[in-house]
């Protein structure tokens, strides 16, 4: 089947969401292209923009966009998540931020030990991951006790030598 043009396919999807942004995250999302490639798109497969009508649907009925797409951004990387687990904020953000200030000062004053961190109440691990991202040789540990949340905080610390508790 020839499928849809992206066009009208895009263009249905925010008038549906009254968010072109929105639309424009989920299409790419089904179509399996960067964003910042969707424009070079002509045509959604068929299956492909019933998929994205399907999330439309989601999206329109309040759930969250992040949810929808499988990730969330957040600092330098992005996170795997759905539901059983917040999807960070900017607020979050600004806390690994400060924890990374806050290693920066200890580690000069620690005489060469790696530093210890732990975090409680991991859910998806976005604050854990940040900082083995932007902070190589930590000992770390993030501790999460929701059945729900502990595969994405396991998935998103799989490549990384953080220890999953």
């Amino acid at each position: 089947m020839p499928g849809l043009p992206a066009r009208d396919a895009l263009r249905e999807a925010a008038a549906r969401l009254g968010s072109r942004a929105e639309a424009r995250v989920l299409a790419a999302h089904v179509a399996g292209v960067a964003l910042t490639r969707l424009d070079l798109l002509e045509t959604l497969e068929t299956a492909d923009a019933e998929r994205l009508a399907r999330l439309v649907e989601r999206r329109a009925a309040g759930e969250p966009l992040q949810w929808l797409t499988g990730v969330a951004p957040f600092r330098t990387i992005e996170v795997a998540v759905g539901p059983g687990v917040f999807i960070p904020r900017p607020e979050t953000e600004r806390l690994a931020g400060w924890a990374l200030e806050w290693l920066a000062r200890e580690s000069r004053e620690s005489r060469g030990r790696a530093p210890r961190v732990v975090e409680l109440c991991a859910g998806s691990g976005a604050v854990s991951l940040a900082l083995a991202t932007e902070w190589p040789g930590l000992q770390q540990w993030a501790v999460e006790r929701s059945s729900d949340a502990l595969p994405y905080l396991r998935r998103n610390l799989a490549e990384t030598a953080v220890t999953v508790v």
